[in-house]
Formats: structure tokens, sequence, C-alpha cells
């Protein structure tokens, strides 16, 4: 079931239906809201002109690795791209609003009450005074994490295992992150963490289950957080992220499309 998306998703998919594609971009916000696609199809109409390259991008802002699983089944498989770049992990680790994705069910009946309401006035006035008052200032100690570690690793490993299963060839990509122990930004505490001081190792915990498949399972690994970590942290903090150190600025989607493509044609992937 895909819980939520773009009012544009279907439309976008239905067409790309009818275009051979390349490659598909899954992920979260930092792909929805990052350039990088149109960037990384910049570069490829410049530098190889004569190359027809057809590229869709599907991230959509709040999902996790248990969407992307999702999907990858639904919506991905269908369009038999090349390649699948997955690129998620921050919302995966964040706290849940009490329990985790794969246990939420927008399949039911009453779904379809809860979303027409989201559009009554009252009703997201009621629904912003819970999660502020209710949630945010909540135990939140009660609530598990988004994805688990152990499903984070089995929901990447599914995708992994039916792109390849399908002819698609998956590129994970590691979350490159800004945030350093002791700087981390006050509004993370409690709502999206329950310690604040484990938001650099958490996610990396995260980023290295990524790197594990990639090893164990041969799968091809874009590790944009150990290149980016390599960086001057002022380059990487100031003019690539931005101040959440979690999306990025222009700049930062042009150094990911760069690095995308130089890591494709190396690998004579293009």
């Amino acid at each position: 079931v895909i819980q939520w998306k773009p009012r544009e998703y279907d439309e976008m998919l239905l067409a790309a239906r009818n275009t051979p594609i390349d490659i598909v971009h899954m992920g979260d916000s930092c792909t929805q809201l990052g350039t990088y696609r149109a960037d990384f199809m910049t570069l490829m109409h410049e530098r190889h002109p004569e190359k027809p390259f057809h590229s869709l991008k599907l991230a959509v802002a709040g999902w996790s690795s248990f969407q992307g699983l999702q999907q990858m089944r639904r919506d991905v498989l269908p369009l038999k791209p090349r390649y699948a770049t997955i690129y998620f992990g921050w919302n995966d680790h964040w706290l849940s609003y009490g329990i985790p994705d794969k246990a939420m069910n927008f399949s039911k009946a009453d779904f379809a009450v809860w979303r027409g309401l989201q559009h009554v006035r009252l009703f997201q006035i009621g629904a912003y005074l819970y999660n502020t008052f209710f949630i945010q200032h909540g135990d939140s100690k009660q609530r598990p994490a988004r994805v688990s570690p152990e499903d984070y690793r089995a929901n990447l490993l599914e995708m992994v295992q039916l792109a390849r299963t399908h002819g698609i060839t998956p590129i994970l990509i590691t979350a490159p992150s800004s945030h350093r122990v002791g700087t981390e930004p006050a509004y993370l505490q409690d709502r999206f963490l329950v310690d604040l001081t484990q938001l650099v190792p958490v996610h990396q915990q995260y980023n290295d289950i990524v790197r594990s498949i990639a090893a164990k399972q041969n799968v091809l690994l874009l590790d944009l957080d150990a290149e980016f970590r390599a960086l001057p942290y002022e380059t990487l903090r100031d003019n690539y992220m931005m101040f959440d150190g979690i999306h990025w600025r222009p700049a930062g989607s042009r150094a990911i499309a760069e690095s995308l493509y130089r890591f494709m044609q190396e690998r004579q992937l293009l």
C-alpha cells in the first residue's frame, strides 16, 4: 500500500510507462526536494548529446524504506528501468507516532474518511494541537523508531533482490549529513529522537547498514556520506547542505549529480 504521495504522482507514473526509463531515483525529501536528478540530466545532455537518456524521480517526502519497498513492488518494477538509485535512511530512524511504519494500515475503509478530514480546518487545528502537545511532549521513550535497524536492513535487501530479479540494477546511496557531535539541532529532540546525543551515531548506524548490504550482496554503492565527509566541513555545512543538516542546497545537488555521473561513467553504466 502506498500510504501518501504527491498529487501529481500517478500522472507522472502513467506518463513514464510510455517511455523507456534508464534510471529511477527512489527516496525521501532529500531526493524529492533536491535537484540532483535535473542536474544529472543536464550533465548527460552536455557530455553525451548523442545518447538519449531518460530518468524519473519518484521520491516522496516523509517516506521511509518501508514505503520505498511498497513502491518498488507496485510502481518501479513495471517501469523496468535499467537502474534504480535507493536513497533512504533519515525517516527510518526518526521516532514514530507510536507504531512503526510496518504496522500502519492505510488500506482500511476508514482511511478514506481520515483523508477527507485532512482538508477540514477544524480537523487540521486539532491535529496540530495533538501533535504539538501530546505527541511531541509525550513520553518519547515509548515510541519506537519508524523503521528499526533490522527492518531497515530487511527492506533494503528485499528492494535489492526484487530489482535484480526483474533485471534492474540497484544503486544504494548513503545519506550525508553536516551534523556533528556537540552541535546537534535542538529541534530534533523528543519529536525525532529520544536522546539528541544519539543523532550522529544512529544516523551512522543506518548508513553502515547500507554499506554492509552493498558489501555482502555485491551491490553498487555510491557512498555519498563518506565522500562528503572528506570535504572541508565548512563547504559541506555552508555551501552544500541546508541549515537542518539533512537537505540540499543547489550547490549540494550539483555535487551529487557530478558524483553520480562520475560513479556511473567509471563503471561504464552510461
